[in-house]
């Protein structure tokens, strides 16, 4: 029911394709967005969050979901994490944590992977957008539920 996992949810139903394979899901909270890339035929997901208690929750959806073997899940923070080169990064949170690790997902995403944000408010969109661009994440579509937005955006360089 939540705006923002609906909005990032769509964005990923339409543009996740075949050839994405190894996903991130930034602030996982119970680990929807990995369990949908796996059910969307990403073949490995790592999900990180920093709350014990999201952490439980993403274990016990991905046993619930049968996608525990696709899914790795750490309690860790961006920086944290050793894995690389990942095609899809999605991230359902808000913009004070996104704007701050922006370097760190370029660095994470491969060259023409794809970034799904979502948790942006709508009086930042034009701040997220400028900030993506500038970091060479060009986004190629915005949406809006109510108040919020969500960005699809590919690494260029």
């Amino acid at each position: 029911h939540n705006e923002t996992t609906q909005l990032i949810l769509e964005d990923m139903c339409e543009h996740i394709e075949s050839t994405d394979k190894c996903m991130l899901d930034f602030g996982s909270g119970t680990a929807i967005l990995a369990i949908a890339g796996v059910k969307l035929g990403i073949e490995k997901a790592i999900a990180i969050d920093i709350d014990d208690d999201s952490i439980e929750n993403a274990i016990d959806y991905a046993e619930i979901n049968n996608v525990s073997d696709k899914i790795l899940i750490y309690k860790a923070d961006l920086r944290e994490i050793d894995e690389n080169d990942f095609d899809v990064i999605c991230a359902n949170i808000t913009s004070n944590v996104i704007i701050p690790n922006m370097d760190l997902i370029h660095t994470k995403l491969k060259p023409g992977g794809k970034l799904f944000i979502t948790g942006i408010l709508l009086e930042e969109r034009e701040t997220m957008a400028e900030k993506l661009t500038a970091r060479g994440l060009k986004p190629v579509s915005v949406n809006q539920k109510a108040e919020w937005v969500s960005f699809y955006s590919k690494k260029t360089k």
